[in-house]
């Protein structure tokens, strides 16, 4: 049996796991899941403003979000503002406000 260079290895005894095999798989499928962009202060700015209108004046909105490594669209009326804790709620779902990335009235 010949060795292998540098990691001192036998020849024969190369082979993949079956648990290997899974998390090759399963880290591929992870990187293909999208990654939640950076937003500027100004469009973060422009954010916050529509959604206090939207709350003050009980109006429609729509917002996209990240949400689960993707991006996901709810359209409602915004029940609570939490300043505090940075989110607003919409029907019974709590979203946190750096994740939102586009709102429309």
């Amino acid at each position: 049996m010949k060795k292998l260079q540098g990691n001192g290895l036998w020849e024969s005894s190369r082979m993949m796991l079956m648990e290997h095999r899974d998390a090759i798989i399963h880290r591929s499928m992870e990187s293909k899941h999208k990654q939640i962009p950076i937003i500027d202060e100004q469009k973060k700015e422009e954010i916050n403003q529509i959604l206090l209108q939207a709350f003050q004046e009980k109006m429609e909105i729509k917002i996209s979000y990240f949400h689960e490594k993707d991006f996901t669209t709810m359209t409602g009326m915004i029940t609570c503002l939490d300043t505090v804790k940075q989110r607003i709620k919409i029907y019974d779902n709590w979203i946190e406000c750096n994740l939102i990335q586009e709102c429309l009235l």
